[in-house]
C-alpha cells in the first residue's frame, strides 16, 4: 500500500476504529471479562470527537464496559488514531528505521511524544516476532556485513567485519519465517 492509499483508508478517527474492530474481534464482539457475545453500543459525550468515534460496547450480561482501542498500545493516548496509524506505517516503510526526530517532524507531535509512541510500536513488533519460531525444516547460512575493504583487507572468515548468522523456516519448500 502506498502513502495516497494508507491515507485515503485511514483518513478519520473511525476509519482507524473501525479497522481496529476488524482485527480485534474477527468473529463480532467479545467480552474481555466473562466471554459474552452479546452487548450494547454506549455514546459517552465527554470523549473525544463522540460523535465521529465508535461507540464503547458494554456487554449485557456483566456490564463492563469496552473500548477498541482498551487493551493496546493505544488505551488512554490522546494522540490520535490517524496519527498512531500513520506513525505505524513509517516506520514500517522505513528500511533504515526512522527517528523519534523525524516521526516527531512528519506528525506534528513533541519529541517526548514521538519517542514514546516509537518504543511502544517498537515493543509491539517484537512481542509479535516472538511467537514466531523456526520449525520443521530450516536452513542456516552466515554472511559477513560491513562496509568495502579498501586496500589489503581480508576477505571471508578473516576479514574484521561482522558477522550475521540466518536462519530461514521451511515449509513444503517454501520460506516461512526468517531470523537473522
Amino acid at each position: 500500500m502506498n502513502l495516497v492509499e494508507f491515507s485515503t483508508r485511514f483518513s478519520t478517527e473511525s476509519a482507524c476504529e473501525e479497522y481496529l474492530c476488524q482485527l480485534r474481534w474477527k468473529e463480532g464482539f467479545r467480552c474481555p471479562k466473562c466471554d459474552n457475545t452479546e452487548f450494547m453500543s454506549v455514546r459517552v459525550a465527554r470523549r473525544r470527537d463522540a460523535k465521529e468515534r465508535l461507540p464503547l460496547f458494554e456487554c449485557k450480561s456483566c456490564h463492563r464496559q469496552t473500548s477498541v482501542t482498551s487493551g493496546t498500545i493505544f488505551h488512554r493516548s490522546h494522540v490520535p488514531l490517524t496519527k498512531w496509524f500513520l506513525a505505524a506505517y513509517l516506520i514500517a516503510n522505513d528500511k533504515r528505521g526512522i527517528a523519534a526526530t523525524t516521526l516527531s517532524q512528519h506528525l506534528g507531535v513533541s519529541y517526548p511524544t514521538a519517542w514514546l509512541m516509537l518504543n511502544k510500536l517498537r515493543k509491539a513488533m517484537s512481542e509479535r516476532n516472538s511467537r514466531y519460531s523456526l520449525d520443521e525444516k530450516v536452513q542456516v547460512d552466515e554472511f559477513y556485513l560491513g562496509g568495502i575493504s579498501h586496500g589489503t583487507g581480508k576477505q571471508g572468515r578473516g576479514t574484521d567485519q561482522a558477522t550475521v548468522l540466518i536462519g530461514v523456516s521451511l515449509r513444503s519448500d517454501a520460506p516461512q519465517h526468517c531470523f537473522m
